[in-house]
């Protein structure tokens, strides 16, 4: 069976993937690049979910950990690791320690300790 999927935003080029996995012969329309408007307002970052561990959401956060893993093992031509400052302030409503606590929490959940590598210097400094 032959498909057309038009839009090539996230929604369109998962459908396609998904349909072509299941054998199905996909043509996919895009007015430009694909993935390029996805959302204006968006950044489009795979992230991890990370704002949610402090309203208690771990399964929220783990099925984007989740995802975010798919796509860096499937479709590493679009999705790649992007080193992050975070700043932590004297004034923050958060103490340096609580940011520590989160971003353990948000490593063990992701399986590997990649984020406090390069700021764990920082926080406990």
């Amino acid at each position: 069976m032959k498909v057309a999927v038009v839009g090539g935003g996230i929604n369109g080029v998962m459908s396609a993937w998904a349909l072509a996995l299941k054998g199905y012969s996909v043509d996919l329309f895009e007015r430009g690049r694909l993935m390029a408007a996805t959302s204006s307002a968006s950044t489009k970052l795979l992230h991890g979910g990370l704002r949610y561990l402090e309203h208690g959401q771990v399964k929220l956060v783990r099925e984007a950990l989740h995802e975010r893993r798919w796509w860096l093992m499937r479709a590493p031509h679009l999705a790649k690791p992007l080193q992050i400052w975070l700043p932590v302030y004297k004034e923050s409503r958060r103490p340096r320690w609580t940011i520590w606590c989160g971003l353990k929490l948000y490593d063990r959940l992701a399986g590997q300790a990649v984020l406090l590598q390069s700021c764990r210097n920082q926080l406990l400094a």
